[in-house]
């Protein structure tokens, strides 16, 4: 059995898709809010949370048609 890392992407309106998406790593990379001599330091004491279960707020669900 293949293991894979997906993840639903909202792209524009009426637009929905599952990704497949990297694994999380916890070492810092370049972006907003990570000062460029952070970059690449491992991060010992982060986390990787497994969301078990999510909802949509009934007035968001609308904006979707199928």
């Amino acid at each position: 059995m293949a293991v894979a890392n997906r993840a639903v992407a909202y792209k524009k309106p009426e637009v929905i898709e599952v990704e497949s998406i990297d694994f999380p790593e916890l070492v810092l990379k370049d972006g907003p809010g990570v000062h460029p001599l952070n970059v690449g330091r491992k991060c010992e004491h982060g986390v990787i949370l497994k969301v078990v279960t999510t909802n949509i707020c009934e007035r968001n669900f609308f904006k979707i048609n199928y």
